[in-house]
């Protein structure tokens, strides 16, 4: 699409002879297999996985090695597209990709989460300020949301473009009490919104939620 990658490059994997498998991989799963055990599933979770990159930092900040109690710790993360066409693409309005954030303490306790799901069946939460979402939504006559081509009037676009970047931050004020905290961010994926699927529990419970890449680090607390 933009010319910097054929679509054979990530959608037919290349094989150990160079040769190129003669399967087109999508994002979609069949499922009306278990959870995890559709037969493109494998490959489904390695074109993900190739599409996207997540770090600590951008710019000029970074997550620091050490800050003190009563400061505030700022977790800024880039999200890199490595991809040809946007994240998520084609019916993007149906899928979702998302940043899920996680700060714990040596425990093991929460402090701070974001994005995170109890199960995969689950719908996010979009009165989280700090989620960051990539998906688009349809908009119908009257400016409500709808679900169908046909009932489309107008498109808010909130995916990420091809290769592009995306800054995000997270913000927890430090208090006392707590050696270090761990600090871990993934990018996730589904390819159906719950709701989508309301009306078919069977399938709902076998869709998958796919990591696309995590990345884990320690800041330490100094007096």
């Amino acid at each position: 699409m933009s010319g910097a990658l054929s679509c054979q490059d990530c959608h037919m994997q290349q094989k150990n002879d160079g040769t190129h498998e003669h399967r087109f991989t999508g994002v979609d799963v069949d499922l009306s297999f278990p959870l995890g055990e559709s037969p493109l599933y494998d490959d489904i979770e390695r074109l993900l996985q190739s599409a996207i990159e997540i770090k600590f930092g951008y710019s000029n900040f970074s997550l620091p090695n050490s800050i003190s109690a009563g400061e505030s710790l700022i977790v800024p993360v880039s999200v890199s597209s490595l991809t040809a066409h946007a994240i998520p693409s084609g019916t993007s309005f149906s899928r979702e990709a998302w940043l899920e954030m996680v700060i714990k303490d040596e425990q093991g306790n929460i402090l701070l989460q974001s994005g995170v799901l109890e199960s995969n069946m689950e719908a996010l939460d979009l009165t989280d300020t700090d989620l960051l979402l990539f998906t688009t939504e349809l908009i119908g006559e009257n400016g409500e949301i709808v679900n169908s081509i046909t009932n489309t009037y107008d498109i808010i676009n909130h995916s990420l473009p091809a290769f592009s970047d995306r800054y995000h931050q997270y913000e927890y004020n430090v208090v006392n009490g707590y050696d270090f905290l761990i600090v871990k961010v993934r990018m996730l994926f589904r390819s159906f919104k719950p709701d989508l699927l309301k009306e078919h529990p069977d399938l709902l419970s076998n869709l998958p939620v796919f990591e696309m890449d995590a990345i884990l680090d320690t800041v330490y607390i100094t007096d």
